[in-house]
């Protein structure tokens, strides 16, 4: 949800919000490389637990760097604390990065589009569309 929401404040030149301190590691998947893998699985009857995901990681705070660099934007960055996004007792996870070995012997090797390209088509369609993000 990040990706989309960054983008969205960035073509607007809005400020990116970061929830917390921006240092949690994140890895970030294009939904059509997604929905490719899964296929993959589908086709291949796979019906046991796999984790699908990208191996490249980053924190959020270079993820909002990386969109407002791509899209040229003259939107800053600021940090907010998880209580204006999340109710009492959140507890965030510093680093969410799937373990993907399974993932790779299912489907023969993977294959990802360039998480700047992602942006770039994000952009592209939110600018067509006009949909928000919230």
């Amino acid at each position: 949800v990040s990706q989309s929401r960054y983008v969205m404040q960035a073509l607007k030149n809005e400020n990116l919000t970061v929830y917390g301190d921006g240092t949690q590691v994140r890895s970030f998947m294009d939904v059509g490389d997604c929905v490719r893998l899964l296929e993959q699985l589908r086709v291949a009857k796979w019906s046991g637990v796999v984790n699908v995901g990208v191996p490249q990681t980053m924190t959020i705070y270079e993820l909002a760097k990386r969109v407002i660099r791509k899209l040229g934007s003259s939107s800053g960055i600021v940090f907010r604390p998880y209580e204006q996004a999340y109710q009492g007792g959140f507890e965030e996870c510093q680093q969410r990065v799937p373990g993907l070995g399974r993932l790779r012997a299912l489907t023969g090797g993977l294959q990802y589009k360039q998480l700047e390209d992602s942006i770039a088509e994000v952009a592209d369609e939110r600018s067509k569309t006009k949909v928000a993000v919230v």
